[in-house]
């Protein structure tokens, strides 16, 4: 599992992280994967973005998360990924983690 935030109380990027990183690598280069959001939001927005080089970033259209919910898309291990929170509150507390 890849943990792009953890316990995240204010507005920010998180960590640039390539998805053959974690220790579940998939097989098929299109593996279904879980993007899951959780904790207080306190109107707070995150958004999932993508890169193939590191460095120019793209968000995923079907994962901006404004609640918490759990996600799935299909992304293939060479893909760089980041969430970006906007909109933090004094009650925002966020984890995102992708399996």
């Amino acid at each position: 599992m890849i943990t792009l935030f953890e316990n995240q109380t204010s507005n920010g990027e998180s960590p640039v992280i390539k998805l053959d990183s974690d220790f579940s690598k998939r097989n098929n280069k299109t593996a279904e994967r879980v993007i899951v959001a959780t904790g207080v939001f306190g109107g707070a927005t995150v958004t999932i973005e993508i890169s193939g080089n590191g460095v120019d970033f793209a968000p995923l259209t079907n994962n901006t998360f404004t609640t918490a919910a759990a996600k799935s898309e299909n992304l293939p291990n060479e893909l760089y990924i980041k969430a970006t929170i906007t909109g933090a509150t004094g009650t925002t507390d966020i984890n995102v983690h992708v399996a």
